[in-house]
């Protein structure tokens, strides 16, 4: 059990990771002139953290609902600890970790996220669409 855990937790490690660094190579190529600007395929220069995280809290929505997103990854990630850490049925054996697990991975990541995107597009998007609009019709 205890290299199953080990086993999982490290594959997640590493699978995050990878996405990073897909995430990190395509947005390379897509700027190119900052890639040919300075030294090429360094290792010191493989994350470049003022480029890729700062620049997200200085948006112009509200920095709480901002991030919203982490929190339902944070209920998730404790919604997968009742996997993990299982217990046996309560409340006559109605109430075990795999139902509390689908309650608490399932309706708080679909609303919540559901509710959190209506709100991203409703703030960020939406005058956006109205700028381009009038500008069209100009």
């Amino acid at each position: 059990m205890q290299a199953n855990v080990t086993i999982g937790v490290l594959q997640n490690i590493l699978w995050g990771f990878l996405c990073f660094d897909l995430y990190y190579k395509y947005y390379e190529l897509e700027n190119k002139e900052n890639i040919y600007k300075g030294k090429q395929n360094s290792h010191l220069d493989y994350i470049k953290p003022r480029r890729l995280l700062i620049p997200s809290f200085y948006s112009r929505s509200s920095k709480l609902y901002s991030l919203y997103p982490l929190l339902l990854c944070a209920i998730v990630i404790a919604g997968m600890s009742l996997e993990i850490f299982d217990f046996p049925p309560i409340f006559f054996d109605l109430v075990d970790a795999h139902s509390l697990w689908h309650l608490v991975t399932i309706i708080p990541a679909f609303y919540g996220w559901y509710d959190w995107m209506i709100w991203d597009i409703d703030v960020n998007v939406k005058h956006e669409m109205k700028e381009l609009a009038q500008k069209k019709n100009d």
